[in-house]
């Protein structure tokens, strides 16, 4: 059992598993995570799920899913005639000003929707997950020396763990330029706590995709999307070199996922309640555009 705290209605929550027990099963067996450690089966089953999912037949799953996981469906924009498949119904898009940032510009806005861990960066090293070891957050961007470079030695890595019931687009948490783009292949292990406990370096085995673009009022960002299980693909919408505040980033297709976001200390300071239950090891439910931070 998973309990998360909904920051914005003041409330603890079970948090309701798409799968959870295959996925138990999978990563808690001996069979299973040989299995699940198998490039070939990660691989080839996120096919075989995706293509279920963008198919017609899938599209008679979006009533029921709405209904059992309370998916907030009037948030979203949703075509004349419906959703085509479960895929489309996923990447919905958010209806205009349904998930506004804060009015303060010096307050940082959620760049992404899901449960959320904030964890201290010191000496360039951090804990990626609640009662994990330490690791080298330039790993998550082997070869690329600019990335690995311009990162904080001192900081904070914020943690998104989204899960299928959760809105799939991320975007910029701030203005800014950008520095310089990346990409690194991998593995498709799942993103839940489950994986995480018998492989707690998954966020530098998976495939994800790395963005550092400099604020001129947050310093230096690094946004991470990483790909997972059942992961179609991770889809970059934006362009150009300049980005805006609140702008989408891009989306995931069908399968949990997370991103990633590596904060400077020197020009940024989490929310205390965030840091104080990631201390308790709780996860925090949090909405795109929420406040998470200020600026130093």
């Amino acid at each position: 059992m998973i309990q998360v705290f909904d920051r914005q209605r003041g409330i603890v929550a079970e948090e309701k598993v798409l799968g959870g027990g295959w996925i138990d099963r999978g990563y808690g067996t001996r069979i299973g995570s040989v299995l699940m450690g198998a490039p070939w089966f990660q691989r080839g089953m996120s096919r075989m799920i995706g293509a279920f999912q963008a198919s017609a037949i899938s599209r008679g799953r979006i009533d029921d899913f709405v209904r059992d996981f309370g998916v907030e469906i009037e948030d979203y924009e949703v075509p004349a005639a419906g959703f085509r498949s479960f895929s489309e119904f996923f990447v919905r898009s958010l209806k205009p000003g349904r998930r506004p940032f804060p009015a303060d510009a010096r307050r940082l806005g959620s760049p992404a929707e899901g449960r959320l861990t904030v964890f201290p960066l010191r000496n360039g090293r951090a804990q990626l997950i609640v009662k994990g070891q330490k690791l080298d957050v330039r790993d998550l961007a082997p070869g690329m020396e600019e990335i690995r470079q311009a990162m904080p030695h001192e900081g904070h890595v914020f943690v998104f763990r989204l899960c299928p019931i959760d809105y799939h687009r991320f975007h910029f948490c701030a203005d800014g330029d950008i520095v310089r783009l990346g990409h690194q292949s991998g593995e498709l292990h799942s993103v839940n706590p489950a994986a995480h406990r018998v492989l707690p370096d998954i966020f530098l085995r998976n495939e994800r995709q790395l963005c550092l673009y400099r604020s001129p009022t947050f310093g230096p960002l690094l946004q991470c999307e990483v790909g997972a299980f059942a992961v179609g693909k991770i889809v970059q919408t934006f362009h150009g070199h300049q980005v805006g505040r609140g702008q989408e980033k891009g989306y995931f297709d069908f399968g949990g996922s997370s991103v990633l976001l590596v904060t400077d200390a020197r020009h940024l300071k989490p929310d205390e309640d965030l840091l104080r239950r990631t201390e308790e090891g709780i996860e925090s439910l949090v909405r795109v555009g929420e406040a998470l931070a200020s600026a130093i």
